[in-house]
């Protein structure tokens, strides 16, 4: 039988909470994962998540939550990135200091700290356990650092991590999206990241980063809810119809669902199942009010996804507790944006075309109007022209005509109403 208990060794991570300045070994699974970032000198670090029973099973929110790691790495010194391949993974720390930062609790590596994984895929299924249940078969794990056999107190543990631990935390879908893992300057494994999601991945409980368009905003009097899309579908939004589509009497009429603004127009974002509305509170609303309009492309960072009063899907936006002026939000124009957000503010914009393309026309009015309106410009470009040639062509008539008297007793004839106000004060002169 696996063990609730970790190793004689190992701290439980609520324990390891508490101890402050401490180096401590500690066994977790993973919930969450930041891909590495570079330091500002050679250093890489990651970020990443552990869970275990004992914070799992903890009253308070934040330590349910599990114990967040910072991972310093430098393969220039044979320090190597965990190598973390999806949520689920069990993680082993040796000799991980513990420490408090910006009033959070965490765990920060240091260059004696050996980290060891075993991805979720190497542990058997419950009908093949018994030999690895009685460590006379080894579980496969990938080290930083030369690190021996697991010991059987570890395997058992971490074979109850991986069989308990399911039902108590929220798995998140890793992305296909992927980055670098390593320093610059060498050919670096590629690893996906777990935060960013995209629309038709979310499911609730879950907390995610999003690269979306902006559809629609409407402040009210204590947040503002913010429309958005990626151009995916989630069965679990609400169905949304076209803006032309008249055989849904709610769009018409009671409209529970927002498909009329305030304006008393019909829903002009994407119909169906592609749009997210999120609830953004200070300082996120403040800053989304005045800097961010329908149809702008922006990052949304560590957006909570929960369920609305109708059972679907929504989202919200709070305050940093210890960070309360940060904004978690940010605009996208392709060219100042990471290379993530790069990547996947492009594919967002190739679904927006695909979507568009499988549109009918009749229910495209922007291209419609945008035509329009130039074509209008051009007719009244063309108007003023023939004005401007018909003036000419009438001023050298007038000029021609004064050079006899017939021709100016026949202009005299013809502004005897001052049609041409400005040619009298010449044809008085001249008649002089």
């Amino acid at each position: 039988m696996s063990t609730s208990q970790p190793p004689a060794d190992y701290t439980s991570l609520v324990d390891a909470r508490s101890k402050d300045g401490i180096y401590v070994n500690v066994m977790g699974k993973v919930v969450d994962y930041m891909p590495p970032k570079q330091t500002s000198g050679s250093d890489w670090f990651c970020t990443f998540r552990l869970q275990d029973p004992s914070v799992a099973a903890s009253f308070n929110v934040e330590t349910s939550l599990g114990l967040r790691v910072r991972y310093f790495a430098n393969e220039s010194k044979h320090r190597l990135m965990p190598r973390i391949n999806s949520l689920g993974d069990v993680v082993i720390l040796r000799s991980v200091k513990c420490t408090t930062r910006s009033s959070e609790k965490m765990l920060i590596s240091n260059p004696g700290t050996i980290c060891a994984v075993i991805p979720k895929n190497n542990f058997p299924s419950e009908p093949y356990q018994d030999a690895f249940v009685a460590v006379t078969r080894p579980l496969d794990f990938l080290p930083t650092q030369p690190y021996g056999p697991l010991t059987p107190a570890e395997q058992l543990y971490a074979m109850h991590l991986h069989n308990n631990l399911d039902a108590s935390i929220s798995v998140f879908p890793a992305s296909s999206r992927s980055l670098p893992s390593g320093p610059s300057g060498g050919a670096a494994p590629e690893r996906p990241t777990m935060k960013f999601g995209l629309i038709e991945d979310l499911r609730i409980s879950q907390f995610r980063d999003l690269v979306v368009e902006v559809v629609k905003i409407f402040p009210t009097n204590m947040w503002t809810d913010l429309y958005v899309t990626d151009y995916t579908s989630n069965e679990l939004l609400q169905d949304r119809a076209a803006p032309d589509d008249i055989s849904d009497s709610r769009a018409i009429t009671s409209d529970p669902y927002g498909y009329i603004d305030s304006q008393g127009r019909k829903w002009q974002g994407p119909h169906g199942k592609l749009t997210l509305k999120i609830e953004l509170r200070y300082p996120h609303d403040n800053y989304a009010n005045s800097y961010v309009k329908p149809g702008d492309f922006v990052s949304l960072e560590n957006v909570r996804v929960k369920q609305d009063g109708s059972g679907k899907l929504e989202g919200n936006m709070w305050q940093d507790r210890y960070k309360p002026e940060r904004v978690q939000i940010e605009k996208l124009d392709g060219k100042h944006s990471r290379k993530m957000q790069h990547q996947q503010l492009h594919s967002l914009k190739l679904r927006k075309e695909q979507y568009l393309a499988s549109l009918p026309k009749t229910t495209a009015p922007e291209d419609v109007e945008i035509k329009s309106k130039g074509v209008k410009k051009r007719e009244r470009r063309e108007k003023r022209k023939r004005a401007q040639e018909e003036r000419e062509q009438e001023r050298k008539r007038v000029e021609a005509s004064f050079h006899d008297t017939d021709g100016l007793q026949a202009f005299a004839f013809v502004n005897k109403h001052g049609k041409y106000p400005q040619l009298s004060y010449l044809l008085g002169r001249l008649a002089s």
